[in-house]
Protein backbone atom coordinates (compact mmCIF):
# COMPACT_ATOMS: atom_id res chain seq x y z
CA UNK A 1 0.00 0.00 0.00
CA UNK A 2 1.48 3.15 -1.14
CA UNK A 3 1.81 6.25 1.16
CA UNK A 4 -1.16 8.00 -0.95
CA UNK A 5 -3.20 5.26 -0.16
CA UNK A 6 -2.37 5.09 3.98
CA UNK A 7 -3.37 8.69 3.04
CA UNK A 8 -6.58 7.85 1.98
CA UNK A 9 -7.73 5.24 4.22
CA UNK A 10 -6.77 7.30 7.70
CA UNK A 11 -8.80 10.36 5.97
CA UNK A 12 -11.95 8.50 5.62
CA UNK A 13 -11.47 6.98 9.24
CA UNK A 14 -11.50 10.26 11.16
CA UNK A 15 -14.07 11.33 8.68
CA UNK A 16 -16.15 8.28 9.71
CA UNK A 17 -15.46 9.14 13.60
CA UNK A 18 -16.76 12.65 12.99
CA UNK A 19 -19.44 11.79 11.15
CA UNK A 20 -21.37 9.17 13.99
CA UNK A 21 -20.71 12.24 16.63
CA UNK A 22 -22.48 14.50 14.06
CA UNK A 23 -25.36 12.49 13.79
CA UNK A 24 -26.29 12.55 18.00
CA UNK A 25 -25.22 16.32 17.51
CA UNK A 26 -27.78 17.28 15.42
CA UNK A 27 -30.13 14.60 16.04
CA UNK A 28 -30.63 16.47 19.43
CA UNK A 29 -30.80 20.12 17.45
CA UNK A 30 -33.13 19.44 14.86
CA UNK A 31 -36.56 20.20 16.22
CA UNK A 32 -35.83 21.30 19.56
CA UNK A 33 -33.43 24.11 19.16
CA UNK A 34 -33.07 24.53 14.88
CA UNK A 35 -35.20 23.63 11.51
CA UNK A 36 -33.85 22.00 9.19
CA UNK A 37 -33.79 24.71 6.68
CA UNK A 38 -32.18 26.69 9.19
CA UNK A 39 -29.36 23.84 10.14
CA UNK A 40 -28.70 23.86 6.40
CA UNK A 41 -28.06 27.15 5.79
CA UNK A 42 -26.16 27.90 8.86
CA UNK A 43 -23.67 25.05 8.03
CA UNK A 44 -23.63 26.46 4.03
CA UNK A 45 -23.20 30.24 5.17
CA UNK A 46 -20.28 28.92 7.69
CA UNK A 47 -18.93 27.09 5.43
CA UNK A 48 -18.53 29.46 2.60
CA UNK A 49 -17.21 32.29 5.00
CA UNK A 50 -14.28 30.28 7.05
CA UNK A 51 -13.27 28.58 3.09
CA UNK A 52 -12.69 31.66 1.47
CA UNK A 53 -11.19 33.27 3.83
CA UNK A 54 -8.84 30.13 4.36
CA UNK A 55 -8.15 30.48 0.78
CA UNK A 56 -6.38 33.61 1.05
CA UNK A 57 -3.53 32.01 2.32
CA UNK A 58 -2.73 29.36 -0.45
CA UNK A 59 -2.36 29.60 -3.95
CA UNK A 60 -5.13 30.53 -6.44
CA UNK A 61 -6.07 28.02 -8.34
CA UNK A 62 -7.93 28.62 -11.97
CA UNK A 63 -11.18 26.01 -12.69
CA UNK A 64 -12.40 24.76 -15.74
CA UNK A 65 -15.75 25.90 -16.66
CA UNK A 66 -16.90 22.43 -16.85
CA UNK A 67 -15.44 21.64 -13.31
CA UNK A 68 -17.18 24.67 -12.01
CA UNK A 69 -20.26 22.90 -13.19
CA UNK A 70 -19.54 19.63 -11.58
CA UNK A 71 -18.78 21.27 -8.26
CA UNK A 72 -22.19 23.10 -8.55
CA UNK A 73 -24.14 19.80 -8.90
CA UNK A 74 -21.87 18.33 -6.51
CA UNK A 75 -22.17 20.64 -3.90
CA UNK A 76 -26.52 20.59 -4.50
CA UNK A 77 -26.23 17.20 -4.12
CA UNK A 78 -23.75 16.16 -1.06
CA UNK A 79 -24.25 20.01 0.57
CA UNK A 80 -28.08 20.88 -0.26
CA UNK A 81 -29.93 17.91 -0.59
CA UNK A 82 -28.10 15.21 1.50
CA UNK A 83 -27.64 17.59 4.22
CA UNK A 84 -31.26 18.95 4.40
CA UNK A 85 -32.75 15.68 3.67
CA UNK A 86 -30.34 14.14 7.00
CA UNK A 87 -31.40 16.69 9.45
CA UNK A 88 -35.56 16.34 8.24
CA UNK A 89 -35.15 12.33 8.64
CA UNK A 90 -33.69 12.30 12.04
CA UNK A 91 -36.53 14.88 13.03
CA UNK A 92 -39.08 12.17 12.40
CA UNK A 93 -36.94 8.81 12.61
CA UNK A 94 -34.36 7.57 14.49
CA UNK A 95 -30.25 7.84 14.61
CA UNK A 96 -30.80 3.95 14.78
CA UNK A 97 -32.78 3.78 11.32
CA UNK A 98 -31.00 6.90 9.43
CA UNK A 99 -28.31 4.89 9.82
CA UNK A 100 -29.63 1.65 8.64
CA UNK A 101 -30.35 3.21 5.59
CA UNK A 102 -27.08 4.99 5.05
CA UNK A 103 -25.54 1.47 5.27
CA UNK A 104 -26.48 1.05 1.53
CA UNK A 105 -24.76 4.15 0.15
CA UNK A 106 -22.02 1.38 -0.84
CA UNK A 107 -24.42 -0.21 -2.71
CA UNK A 108 -25.96 2.72 -4.31
CA UNK A 109 -22.16 3.74 -5.15
CA UNK A 110 -20.90 0.29 -6.55
CA UNK A 111 -24.11 0.20 -9.30
CA UNK A 112 -23.71 4.00 -10.45
CA UNK A 113 -19.87 3.85 -10.56
CA UNK A 114 -20.20 0.63 -12.71
CA UNK A 115 -22.62 2.22 -14.93
CA UNK A 116 -21.01 5.86 -14.92
CA UNK A 117 -17.56 5.40 -14.36
CA UNK A 118 -17.21 1.59 -15.86
CA UNK A 119 -15.44 0.22 -13.09
CA UNK A 120 -15.64 -3.21 -12.75
CA UNK A 121 -17.58 -5.20 -9.98
CA UNK A 122 -14.95 -7.52 -8.71
CA UNK A 123 -16.08 -10.59 -6.49
CA UNK A 124 -13.49 -9.27 -3.97
CA UNK A 125 -15.38 -5.95 -3.90
CA UNK A 126 -18.59 -7.30 -3.99
CA UNK A 127 -18.21 -9.66 -1.33
CA UNK A 128 -16.38 -6.52 0.83
CA UNK A 129 -19.27 -4.58 0.09
CA UNK A 130 -21.95 -7.23 1.22
CA UNK A 131 -20.26 -8.32 4.33
CA UNK A 132 -19.51 -4.52 5.39
CA UNK A 133 -23.41 -3.83 4.82
CA UNK A 134 -24.22 -6.97 6.70
CA UNK A 135 -22.13 -6.50 9.53
CA UNK A 136 -23.86 -3.30 9.94
CA UNK A 137 -27.32 -3.65 9.90
CA UNK A 138 -26.74 -6.64 11.95
CA UNK A 139 -25.04 -4.46 15.14
CA UNK A 140 -27.80 -1.91 14.31
CA UNK A 141 -30.40 -4.29 14.83
CA UNK A 142 -28.89 -5.52 18.00
CA UNK A 143 -28.19 -2.27 19.12
CA UNK A 144 -31.61 -0.93 19.33
CA UNK A 145 -34.19 -0.23 22.44
CA UNK A 146 -38.52 -0.36 22.88
CA UNK A 147 -37.67 3.94 23.95
CA UNK A 148 -36.24 4.44 19.97
CA UNK A 149 -39.82 5.59 17.86
CA UNK A 150 -39.70 8.06 15.72
CA UNK A 151 -42.49 10.61 15.32
CA UNK A 152 -42.84 8.90 12.01
CA UNK A 153 -40.49 6.68 10.81
CA UNK A 154 -41.90 5.74 7.32
CA UNK A 155 -41.70 9.30 6.20
CA UNK A 156 -37.91 9.78 8.34
CA UNK A 157 -36.69 6.18 6.86
CA UNK A 158 -37.96 7.74 3.16
CA UNK A 159 -35.98 10.72 3.28
CA UNK A 160 -33.04 9.14 4.81
CA UNK A 161 -33.17 7.08 1.49
CA UNK A 162 -33.12 10.50 -0.26
CA UNK A 163 -30.10 11.56 1.59
CA UNK A 164 -28.35 8.53 1.21
CA UNK A 165 -28.55 8.18 -2.87
CA UNK A 166 -27.62 12.04 -3.02
CA UNK A 167 -24.63 11.36 -0.94
CA UNK A 168 -23.90 8.30 -3.24
CA UNK A 169 -24.35 10.05 -6.45
CA UNK A 170 -21.90 13.03 -4.70
CA UNK A 171 -19.52 10.68 -3.73
CA UNK A 172 -19.42 9.51 -7.70
CA UNK A 173 -19.26 12.53 -9.75
CA UNK A 174 -16.55 14.65 -7.56
CA UNK A 175 -14.09 11.99 -7.69
CA UNK A 176 -12.53 12.84 -10.83
CA UNK A 177 -12.50 16.42 -10.15
CA UNK A 178 -10.96 15.76 -6.37
CA UNK A 179 -7.76 14.49 -7.99
CA UNK A 180 -7.53 18.27 -10.35
CA UNK A 181 -7.15 20.51 -7.45
CA UNK A 182 -6.51 21.09 -3.56
CA UNK A 183 -9.05 20.51 -0.93
CA UNK A 184 -9.22 24.09 -0.44
CA UNK A 185 -10.10 25.42 -3.98
CA UNK A 186 -12.88 22.50 -4.36
CA UNK A 187 -14.61 22.86 -1.28
CA UNK A 188 -15.01 26.90 -1.14
CA UNK A 189 -16.55 26.90 -4.74
CA UNK A 190 -18.95 24.13 -3.75
CA UNK A 191 -19.52 25.91 -0.36
CA UNK A 192 -20.27 29.03 -2.11
CA UNK A 193 -22.15 27.75 -4.72
CA UNK A 194 -25.00 25.86 -2.28
CA UNK A 195 -25.08 28.88 0.18
CA UNK A 196 -26.05 31.45 -2.69
CA UNK A 197 -28.48 28.59 -3.93
CA UNK A 198 -30.84 28.39 -0.40
CA UNK A 199 -29.89 32.20 0.77
CA UNK A 200 -32.92 33.48 -1.27
CA UNK A 201 -35.35 30.06 -0.38
CA UNK A 202 -34.01 29.32 3.59
CA UNK A 203 -32.85 33.14 5.18
CA UNK A 204 -35.92 34.46 6.14
CA UNK A 205 -35.73 31.53 8.19
CA UNK A 206 -32.85 31.67 9.72
CA UNK A 207 -34.27 34.93 12.23
CA UNK A 208 -36.95 31.94 13.68
CA UNK A 209 -34.38 29.57 15.22
CA UNK A 210 -34.90 29.40 18.78
CA UNK A 211 -30.47 28.77 18.70
CA UNK A 212 -30.59 32.55 17.76
CA UNK A 213 -33.07 34.09 20.95
CA UNK A 214 -32.25 34.75 24.61
CA UNK A 215 -33.66 31.69 25.60
CA UNK A 216 -30.48 29.13 24.08
CA UNK A 217 -28.68 27.53 26.71
CA UNK A 218 -24.75 26.90 25.98
CA UNK A 219 -25.46 23.23 25.56
CA UNK A 220 -27.06 23.47 22.30
CA UNK A 221 -24.94 26.47 21.20
CA UNK A 222 -21.57 24.32 22.28
CA UNK A 223 -23.13 21.10 19.98
CA UNK A 224 -23.63 23.84 16.61
CA UNK A 225 -20.30 24.93 17.31
CA UNK A 226 -18.84 21.28 17.58
CA UNK A 227 -20.86 20.56 14.20
CA UNK A 228 -19.71 23.53 12.54
CA UNK A 229 -16.08 23.53 13.31
CA UNK A 230 -15.47 19.75 12.73
CA UNK A 231 -18.30 18.65 10.39
CA UNK A 232 -18.55 21.15 8.20
CA UNK A 233 -15.13 21.54 7.53
CA UNK A 234 -12.75 19.40 8.80
CA UNK A 235 -14.96 16.40 7.72
CA UNK A 236 -15.66 17.44 4.02
CA UNK A 237 -11.31 18.34 3.79
CA UNK A 238 -11.00 14.63 5.04
CA UNK A 239 -13.58 12.96 2.48
CA UNK A 240 -11.74 15.32 -1.00
CA UNK A 241 -8.34 13.62 0.02
CA UNK A 242 -10.02 10.39 0.38
CA UNK A 243 -11.46 10.83 -2.56
CA UNK A 244 -8.34 11.49 -4.26
CA UNK A 245 -6.44 8.69 -3.45
CA UNK A 246 -9.33 5.79 -2.70
CA UNK A 247 -11.90 4.81 -5.37
CA UNK A 248 -15.38 6.02 -4.57
CA UNK A 249 -16.68 2.27 -3.61
CA UNK A 250 -13.76 1.80 -1.18
CA UNK A 251 -14.60 5.50 0.45
CA UNK A 252 -18.35 4.43 0.64
CA UNK A 253 -17.76 1.18 2.23
CA UNK A 254 -15.57 2.88 4.72
CA UNK A 255 -18.82 4.87 5.62
CA UNK A 256 -20.35 1.62 7.24
CA UNK A 257 -17.64 2.60 9.77
CA UNK A 258 -19.04 5.09 11.79
CA UNK A 259 -22.29 3.20 12.30
CA UNK A 260 -20.23 0.60 14.58
CA UNK A 261 -18.78 3.81 16.32
CA UNK A 262 -22.54 5.35 16.59
CA UNK A 263 -23.96 1.70 18.77
CA UNK A 264 -20.60 1.01 20.92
Amino acid sequence: MGINQKKGHISIIVSCIIFASNILLTNALVGTWMTPMGYTLTRLIYGAIILWILSLFFKREKVEPKDLFILAIGGVLGFIVSQFAFAMALRFTTPVNFSLIMAMVPIVVLVLSFFFLKEKITKFKSLGILLSVIGAIVIILQGKTANEVGSNNILGITIAFLSMSSYGIYLMITREVSQKYTSITILKWMFLFTAVMLIPIGFSELSEQKIYTSSVTIVPIIQLLVILIFDATLVDFLLIIALRNLKATTVSTYMNFYLYLLLF
